[in-house]
């Protein structure tokens, strides 16, 4: 109820996609506390917004209907439901990914709690500064690339708003050819997933952050 929106727990996978949720599905984690959620957000830095309103608090789950969830499963699922609701465009029209590790990776259901901008300090920087900039958020870790997709594609379903909409992070995961897997601006084109060597500093591109368990 703290959350609103905010949350998208299992039900609102299988409300949003018309599938079941299957595999292993925790609980929320005990350490996400009412408390927790009403402290003052470390990544806005306005001395005021809480984290109940500047974060989401996601499940990704294990499988929809058993079959495995990946960034790639879930790029038509999430067209489909897209296109019967009437809400846009949900991913960029590209297919590079498509054998990518990264974007085939399977993990346990799992709840993550996750801002919903890239903290402005650790943009205009490259990911080694990054490396760097970060440590100033000591309760934070760099998302995986499947739990932000999931997080961003899922609360735009949820609500009709694309967060990320200017901004891209870079993530934990690497290409095949050992490039840095970025999720890209969230705009009416879609949501994009690029990569790159590490050395682009830009305005725009920042670290996606998710909290430590």
């Amino acid at each position: 109820k703290l959350l609103g929106d905010n949350f998208i727990g299992p039900e609102d996978w299988s409300r949003l996609l018309g599938l079941p949720v299957t595999g292993d599905k925790p609980p929320v984690p005990s350490w996400i506390t009412p408390a927790l959620l009403e402290e003052i957000c470390p990544i806005t830095k306005d001395g005021t917004s809480k984290v109940k309103d500047t974060h989401l608090l996601v499940f990704v789950p294990e499988s929809l209907k058993g079959e495995a969830l990946t960034i790639n499963s879930l790029r038509p699922l999430a067209t489909a439901a897209a296109e019967k609701a009437g809400k846009g465009t949900v991913f960029c029209d590209q297919d590079w990914y498509k054998g990518e590790a990264f974007a085939n990776a399977k993990a346990k259901g799992s709840w993550v709690l996750m801002p919903k901008k890239i903290p402005e300090d650790t943009k205009k920087l490259d990911y080694a500064q990054q490396e760097e900039a970060i440590k100033a958020y000591s309760a934070y870790e760099t998302n995986d690339a499947r739990s932000m997709v999931a997080g961003v594609v899922m609360h735009f379903l949820k609500t009709g708003t694309r967060i990320h909409e200017t901004e891209s992070g870079w993530c934990k995961d690497k290409t095949a050819s050992r490039g840095r897997v970025v999720v890209s601006c969230f705009d009416s084109d879609g949501l994009g997933v690029s990569y790159n060597g590490g050395s682009v500093r830009d305005d725009w591109l920042g670290r996606s952050l998710a909290r430590k368990s």
